[in-house]
């Protein structure tokens, strides 16, 4: 059973993937608000299926659309939708400076229908995002995934990979 699982939304955000602390486009302080609006993104990444074993990993690509929300003092939301699913996850990220640490809340998890058919939900374990301009991040990330395929053959594995994003 060869699989393209390319990991749905394997969007997520890994922990210690650094970014500096200056402010984007020169701003003295740089604020939540900053970073606030509609951004189009491509994803690049890796998986290993680990059940059922012998399945073969790959390579993954992805587009989204992402949306980010300020929400208090140094707090954003992101919401992301991969096309053809619905809005497909949530994340929210305390900011330092340009660099975002997820908070634990607002969903870690994300699920939607593969263009192969499968139903997959991948999982970040490690997250983060880092503004490298008001207009623009980098979101890497790693998690697990579970999915079932279109015959109804449960698999699952890991990904990790890097989210980019820019406002049009």
């Amino acid at each position: 059973m060869t699989r393209n699982m390319g990991c749905l939304v394997a969007a997520v955000w890994a922990v210690g993937c650094g970014g500096s602390s200056s402010s984007p486009k020169g701003a003295a302080t740089t604020t939540a608000t900053d970073f606030a609006g509609v951004y189009s993104a491509t994803y690049s990444g890796t998986y290993v299926v680990t059940s059922p074993p012998g399945q073969p990993g790959g390579n993954s690509t992805s587009s989204a659309t992402m949306t980010i929300t300020d929400l208090a003092s140094n707090e954003i939301q992101v919401d992301w939708q991969v096309p053809p699913n619905p809005p497909s996850g949530r994340a929210d990220f305390d900011l330092t400076g340009d660099t975002g640490t997820t908070t634990g809340t607002g969903g870690m998890c994300f699920t939607g229908k593969l263009a192969n058919g499968d139903t997959q939900t991948n999982c970040c374990t490690m997250c983060s995002i880092t503004f490298t301009s008001a207009d623009t991040f980098v979101q890497p990330n790693a998690g697990t995934f579970t999915g079932t395929t279109a015959l109804g053959v449960a698999y699952s594995g890991t990904y990790s990979g890097t989210w980019t994003g820019a406002k049009p």
